[in-house]
């Protein structure tokens, strides 16, 4: 909605919420929330029109006046795109965050991300949207929860099918607060228990995420945990009897893309794909600490008659998202379940 429509629907206060990666600014309407003046300065920190000498709650008018100063000052047009803007002065500020807080509560300092028992897809996800609502949190994404062949489709986002025993379910979820994102992928056997097959891919997964992990260190190059993760899982492919030829040949040519045709990772911060180039000129970026990134690996082997029919709807990926430290990687989601014998006590025991 517009800010014009919020001020006609009588809102008093208005939260606006920065989008960089889609070029604008979108206004959402909070009740009771405070914004100080000063924290948009300090946000903006480039643009001041010297009036502020200390924090006040703006009403939405006033703040809507500080907006149109700022869009003259820079030039803008009334849809306020000044993404390149933004992104350059995100990444060099240290702590200019916006204030939006709800009064007189306080945000929670931790979060958990829970499951729940086998149900349909829909359910699940309303399950997870109340686990981050109740917590004072809200999704950073539309999640992804895709039993059977639909766990094979990487951004599947209907969410209601009816989850069958016997298939592996894939949830792609995480949370918002605080204006920073969690991205974080598990994938579940539905009856509690994976079979032969299911468990022999899920380890090849699991193996290609660690390798991958131990390679997001200071020093290396970007590209470095994602070679580790090709390698391990066209090593893995090869030993189940899904790729055929050496292990040099098959990265080479790149045979694995048929079953892993994404990337290991991205950034991770402000928004669930944050800014940051991944070149400096021709050369992949180098890892520095404090750099945060997500490490997802998967295998995805759809009802292709090409495919041993054992092995057929099985979609697997384990994402985390990892902080690069100078003592080596920090999983930040290393609380939750990834080992395949941990997963089915911890379904065994709901």
């Amino acid at each position: 909605c517009t800010v014009k429509e919020l001020l006609e629907a009588g809102h008093d206060a208005v939260g606006f919420e920065m989008q960089p990666t889609l070029g604008g600014v979108f206004a959402q309407s909070y009740e009771g929330l405070q914004l100080t003046s000063s924290s948009l300065l300090t946000s903006f920190g480039s643009f001041s029109d010297g009036s502020e000498s200390s924090p006040t709650l703006w009403s939405c008018g006033q703040y809507l006046d500080y907006l149109d100063a700022f869009a003259r000052h820079f030039g803008l047009n009334e849809h306020i795109h000044f993404s390149t803007r933004v992104t350059s002065l995100r990444r060099c500020e240290a702590s200019g965050r916006w204030v939006l807080r709800a009064d007189p509560m306080e945000t929670p300092a931790g979060r958990s991300q829970r499951g729940s028992p086998p149900a349909p897809a829909v359910g699940l996800e309303a399950e997870f949207d109340h686990e981050f609502r109740r917590s004072d949190a809200c999704a950073s994404y539309s999640p992804i929860v895709g039993g059977g062949a639909n766990a094979c489709i990487l951004h599947y986002i209907e969410n209601n099918a009816v989850l069958k025993d016997g298939d592996l379910l894939l949830v792609d979820a995480g949370c918002e607060l605080d204006y920073y994102a969690s991205d974080i992928t598990r994938t579940f056997p539905v009856n509690g228990r994976f079979n032969p097959e299911q468990r022999a891919v899920y380890e090849v997964v699991l193996d290609a995420q660690r390798a991958a992990i131990e390679k997001t260190a200071v020093g290396n190059y970007w590209n470095e945990p994602h070679d580790a993760a090709v390698k391990a899982i066209t090593r893995g492919l090869r030993k189940l009897g899904l790729l055929d030829g050496s292990l040099p040949r098959l990265i080479r040519d790149g045979a694995y893309r048929q079953f892993f045709m994404h990337r290991t990772g991205h950034w991770i911060g402000m928004d669930v794909h944050d800014v940051g180039d991944y070149k400096v000129g021709d050369e992949w970026r180098v890892l520095e600490a404090g750099m945060v990134t997500t490490v997802e690996p998967g295998i995805y082997l759809s009802n292709s008659r090409k495919i041993p029919k054992r092995f057929r709807n099985i979609g697997i990926r384990i994402e985390d998202d990892v902080v690069v430290t100078g003592k080596g990687p920090d999983v930040l989601s290393k609380g939750l379940a990834s080992d395949p014998d941990e997963i089915e006590a911890l379904m065994h025991s709901a």
